[in-house]
């Protein structure tokens, strides 16, 4: 990969890390197949910073690596207390992701990993135009006093302004009405928190 400006290409090729696919759940019918993934499993992330620093990290444990564009790795490291995935936020995932592959396979069930017992190190990267990037970290899952209990699609209701960082393919949105055509099966809303490394 090449870091570009707007001007066009800008540095020297990077070197990617090999991706890590994420641990998925997938149904068929008549040759069709839909795929989600385990929520809550790690993935890997990478982003590009404003210096053409690329960020990389597979989000198993607090670890990543900044991919300079002289060819320097710097290797991020540190200490963290992973979060839980409360047993009524883990069901709730269970029952949204059931739901959304029996709309392909009515007789689906579970056949990937079960949903782990702690939330990865942290779920994204945000660069800075300052060429810091901000690691965010997921928090305690808090569930809507007003969670529909009719499982539908696997659909999550978060505050405006942010975005799920859970690795389940959940469609975030801002927003629920009685009109929309989506119906969120259960909100949980991860509880982001945010750290910045430079």
């Amino acid at each position: 990969m090449r870091p570009h400006d707007i001007d066009g290409a800008a540095g020297e090729p990077l070197d990617i890390p090999q991706s890590v696919n994420p641990a998925g759940l997938e149904a068929t019918s008549n040759g069709a197949v839909r795929f989600t993934t385990v929520p809550f499993h790690p993935r890997g992330f990478s982003a590009f910073a404003a210096t053409g620093a690329m960020f990389t990290g597979y989000p198993d444990d607090y670890r990543f690596e900044v991919h300079h564009p002289d060819g320097r790795v710097t290797v991020i490291e540190r200490a963290w207390d992973p979060v839980p995935v409360l047993a009524d936020e883990a069901a709730a995932h269970h029952r949204a992701v059931t739901a959304y592959l029996r709309g392909m396979d009515s007789g689906w069930t579970w056949n990937g990993p079960e949903i782990p017992a702690t939330k990865p190190a942290y779920t994204d990267f945000a660069p800075a135009v300052s060429g810091e990037v901000w690691v965010v970290r997921p928090g305690r899952g808090i569930l809507d006093p007003g969670c529909d209990e009719t499982p539908s699609s696997p659909m999550m209701t978060l505050p405006a302004g942010t975005r799920s960082a859970s690795s389940t393919s959940l469609t975030p949105m801002a927003a629920t009405s009685a009109s929309s055509k989506h119906r969120p099966a259960c909100r949980y809303s991860p509880g982001h928190s945010s750290a910045a490394a430079t």
